[in-house]
């Protein structure tokens, strides 16, 4: 049995929980057949501390999504994330990746 890899890139956000569903639909307008959602994410970034048993409030904690796109849709997402990240606080990486099924991660 012969495996084939296919190119992809790798997005992750790390936002407020107050902005999920925002990135959510951005994700899914950019082309994106799904995603998956940790919701309480803790760290520490140029903001401070962020701690789920310090901040009980929404407002106050991070959550983070990943997803996997084509070249295109990540720089799609990338740009369309900009407008959140000038008021809120978040953080966005992208890196390659290869994956196995790539029908999975194409919109029919």
């Amino acid at each position: 049995m012969t495996i084939s890899f296919f190119p992809m890139k790798k997005v992750e956000i790390v936002v407020e929980r107050t902005q999920l569903k925002k990135v959510t639909k951005l994700i899914d307008s950019c082309g994106a057949v799904g995603y998956t959602i940790f919701p309480n994410v803790d760290g520490k970034g140029t903001r401070g501390i962020r701690e789920e048993s310090i901040n009980m409030l929404d407002v106050m904690q991070n959550a983070m999504i990943i997803t996997v796109v084509s070249e295109e849709n990540a720089m799609e997402i990338v740009e369309g994330l900009q407008d959140i990240f000038e008021t809120y606080s978040g953080i966005v990486y992208v890196t390659d990746t290869q994956v196995v099924r790539k029908n999975h991660f194409e919109k029919k």
